[in-house]
């Protein structure tokens, strides 16, 4: 990094004084320059997480509420139960 801090740095993304962490809207501008989708991101980051971890856990361990998870956890299944149904009409 820019400031020299970065090895041995506490900060997974150091800024650029030594000892602060990067500002989040310089790390939001600069995902966004590079292409990523963030709003897709985060969505696809909670519906992984929700397969792996009940929904309500989720939903009080990240502050969403019960049916935001709930719904990315219905969403998450749904995709295995139209593989499923493909895989029965196959046959």
């Amino acid at each position: 990094m820019r400031t020299g801090s970065s090895i041995g740095s506490e900060w997974l993304f150091p800024g650029y004084r030594p000892a602060q962490h990067i500002h989040p809207n310089t790390l939001v501008e600069r995902l966004r320059e590079v292409g990523i989708n963030l709003l897709g991101a985060r969505n696809a980051s909670l519906r992984g997480l929700v397969v792996e971890v009940p929904a309500p856990p989720v939903a009080e361990m990240l502050g969403y509420s019960y049916q935001v998870t709930q719904k990315h956890a219905a969403a998450a299944a749904e995709h295995w139960q139209r593989y499923a149904l493909g895989q029965a009409a196959a046959r």
